[in-house]
């Protein structure tokens, strides 16, 4: 049979036919274990460890393929593209199902849910609450009060007013009838 296949064989026609093909499938190899790296990076799954699995993967399919040589360039290349196909396969089925950046957004997003949830109800019932409330319509709780000066709602335990500036009256001074300005009104002795 190799009698009938020699002529073929020997044909320039099919040995540069067989170098593309060849060459090309090399060259799409090394795209492979390219792109394996790569993915492991942006999904941290060990990407130094799955990079040279798939170089050792075509190194062993460029061997297994040099003694086919006699056939041409073709099974050279064919060989690395079919074992680093399967490592891709193996690692598809294995990789972890999200991108590391999309983890950390994801997990983010749920912070930053849990604190818009966390400011949006009562503290004492649960009950959920727009920011200006004073009160909660439930358990009827002092969830802020209003500034002496310009009426907004600041809590209980802050000092002053964010919006106005202004000194808050603790309950002794509104009992005594003692009213405080504001910070500019106010002499810091240092």
């Amino acid at each position: 049979m190799s009698g009938l296949l020699a002529p073929i064989l020997s044909s320039g026609l099919f040995q540069a036919a067989s170098a593309i093909i060849g060459i090309m499938f090399l060259v799409i190899t090394i795209a492979m274990v390219y792109w394996l790296y790569r993915d492991a990076i942006k999904r941290s799954a060990g990407a130094i460890i799955w990079g040279a699995i798939g170089l050792v993967c075509a190194f062993i399919g460029i061997i297994a393929g040099l003694p086919f040589i006699k056939y041409g360039l073709a099974l050279v290349g064919l060989l690395p593209f079919f074992t680093v196909i399967s490592l891709v396969i193996i690692y598809m089925i294995v990789r972890p199902a999200e991108f590391t950046a999309d983890a950390q957004e994801r997990d983010l997003s749920l912070r930053l849910l849990d604190a818009e949830l966390e400011n949006k109800a009562c503290p004492k019932c649960g009950t959920g609450i727009d920011g200006d409330y004073l009160i909660c319509p439930e358990c009827l709780s002092e969830l802020r009060v209003k500034c002496d000066y310009c009426g907004r709602p600041v809590k209980p335990n802050w000092h002053a007013c964010p919006y106005c500036q202004s000194k808050r009256r603790t309950a002794s001074d509104r009992l005594s009838g003692v009213g405080t300005g504001s910070f500019a009104d106010v002499d810091f002795d240092f």
